[in-house]
């Protein structure tokens, strides 16, 4: 699904963060696509489960945005404008 990401730091705080949700398998980020890929078990967590997980760490999911409070708390270059090198 795509998602808000801008940098490493992004694909690091949503792989961490999704990896402890009960349920989910994996989740690869990949920053260039924009894109997070997310492994679960269906009977476990549904797919809106894992998207309101990616939007409770401060990223959109689809066409979920981001919940606010965990967005402002994202490092200034997770946030639109910003970007890490």
């Amino acid at each position: 699904m795509k998602s808000t990401i801008i940098c490493q730091m992004c694909k690091e705080t949503i792989e961490n963060g999704l990896a402890y949700t009960n349920g989910i398998k994996s989740a690869h980020v990949d920053v260039d696509a924009n894109e997070i890929t997310v492994k679960y078990k269906a009977n476990k967590i549904s797919e809106t489960e894992v998207k309101e997980a990616i939007t409770e760490l401060g990223y959109a999911a689809g066409e979920m945005p981001a919940n606010q409070e965990a967005y402002d708390k994202l490092d200034a270059c997770c946030k639109k404008g910003g970007g890490c090198d």
